[in-house]
């Protein structure tokens, strides 16, 4: 039978069997560390003059290295699940809560300059609704691949979900080097991407917020991504396709105006706002023309 041999083998030799069954009982034991066998039957015998256990064995190492590759392979799929979009390849934001997690702790033993930054896909949505969701993942394919271009390996890119991504900067020499690599992820986007169906050009832009730690705070994941959107949203305010750094003066004001807002929603479910007219008259006839 192909890969089956008969084994002459010392009882008491361990680093040849680790363990056995005597006769018709199955054994599973590896030989110098290389090859699996599995012993269909055993029995003792004497070989010239000497007391040896003679196997009737199986070779299961290809099967085995078979096995391992499945195994392998099976084990690389659910670690690519588990921290990276399956869309863009790109970490996934578990990945890179880890990975600033990290750059934080560097921050704080180098005193190094890192940024965290939010980015957001300007007019994305109409593209997806108008073009549809294939062109809409071609696009964010593009995207992810033009903006990792743009950085170092050392630097983290993920997709946060839909078209905004996050972007970890770490170690950067300067603030004006912060800057630069920032205009250079503006730029990529400039050249407009194509619909390979019809040929059409489409013509998108990206507004980046941005905060920075050097390890002089004791801010977490959640603060920095929270600065960042915040930033993010001060750079579609001030015309998008731009940067903006984070501002905690601004902060404090976007964060006093969602509470006015939030108060005055509250008001209006408990009935508590009234709406009145002021009425719009002519003096010269003396009468109501509209209310206002």
């Amino acid at each position: 039978v192909k890969n089956t041999h008969w084994l002459l083998v010392d009882v008491v030799a361990p680093e040849l069997i680790e363990s056995y069954i005597q006769k018709l009982n199955t054994l599973v034991f590896r030989l110098a560390g290389l090859f699996i066998f599995l012993a269909l039957a055993s029995m003792a015998v004497f070989y010239r003059s000497q007391k040896k256990q003679l196997i009737y064995a199986q070779n299961l190492s290809e099967a085995n290295q078979k096995l391992e590759h499945k195994v392998s392979e099976r084990t690389a799929a659910l670690s690519s699940m588990a921290f990276y979009d399956p869309l863009t390849s790109l970490p996934n934001r578990t990945l890179f809560e880890d990975r600033v997690e990290q750059a934080i702790a560097s921050s704080k033993r180098h005193k190094n300059l890192s940024a965290v930054c939010f980015l957001d896909l300007d007019g994305f949505k109409q593209v997806n609704d108008k073009y549809g969701h294939e062109l809409g993942d071609d696009i964010l394919r593009e995207v992810a691949h033009r903006l990792r271009l743009q950085v170092r390996e050392t630097d983290t890119l993920s997709r946060h979900g839909g078209d905004e991504f996050v972007l970890l900067l770490q170690e950067e020499a300067s603030e004006r080097a912060l800057e630069k690599t920032i205009q250079r992820l503006l730029n990529c986007l400039i050249i407009p991407f194509l619909d390979s169906n019809t040929g059409q050009e489409i013509n998108l832009a990206i507004s980046i917020g941005v905060t920075r730690f050097n390890g002089e705070s004791d801010l977490k994941y959640a603060d920095l991504i929270r600065q960042a959107d915040s930033a993010m949203y001060q750079a579609k305010k001030a015309g998008k396709g731009c940067y903006a750094f984070y501002d905690p003066s601004l902060a404090v004001l976007q964060s006093t105006t969602n509470e006015n807002i939030k108060h005055i929603e509250q008001a209006i479910l408990a009935g508590e706002m009234q709406l009145y007219y002021q009425p719009q008259g002519d003096i010269s006839i003396g009468e109501i023309l509209g209310f206002e």
